[in-house]
């Protein structure tokens, strides 16, 4: 969630949690413009790379891990398009047509494939997906890789942390 966006938050993880989609973590973080480039690198061929790297470092985005059958399609379907107006012609009851202002100050980021996915949520959650380079204890949780959806199966602890296993290693938050 967009740091121009912070006021919606409760909102939209309303939203999120109501559509069958599971909030696995959360996590608020300043992001400098150099963290914001990587976080970005993707767009660093668009025109408004410096202004999307600029905005994200203005103030403090709220970072989510996902999780549901078909993650990656169901958050784009309920997200939106990218640039709101265009949100609001095709898909009106999206968070981007109902919130967004403009391409920039869109509201949302969303990761366009599963290894887009896996690679923001590991720069984000530092570990949370290590490729089972460090030893960690194990349980009966999904496992959570590049090439499977996370599902509504994960895990928490009793103290809301979240539990999620990569390569079968269980890495908390």
């Amino acid at each position: 969630i967009k740091p121009g966006h912070q006021e919606h938050v409760t909102q939209i993880k309303d939203k999120i949690e109501s559509s069958g989609i599971f909030i696995q973590a959360e996590k608020k973080l300043a992001l400098t413009k150099e963290e914001a480039a990587t976080f970005y690198e993707d767009q660093s061929k668009k025109e408004f790379f410096g202004d999307l790297c600029g905005y994200m470092s203005s103030g403090e985005p709220t970072f989510l891990v996902l999780s549901s059958d078909d993650v990656v399609g169901k958050w784009r379907e309920l997200s939106g398009p990218a640039d709101p107006a265009e949100a609001k012609d095709t898909n009106p009851e999206s968070l981007r047509a109902k919130l967004g202002q403009d391409i920039l100050k869109n509201g949302l980021h969303g990761s366009r494939d599963q290894e887009q996915a896996f690679k923001s949520i590991d720069l984000i959650f530092k570990g949370i997906c290590n490729g089972g380079e460090e030893e960690a204890k194990t349980d009966n949780s999904d496992t959570l890789k590049p090439g499977k959806t996370p599902t509504k199966n994960m895990k928490r602890t009793k103290n809301k942390e979240a539990i999620i296993k990569c390569d079968d290693h269980v890495l908390q938050h």
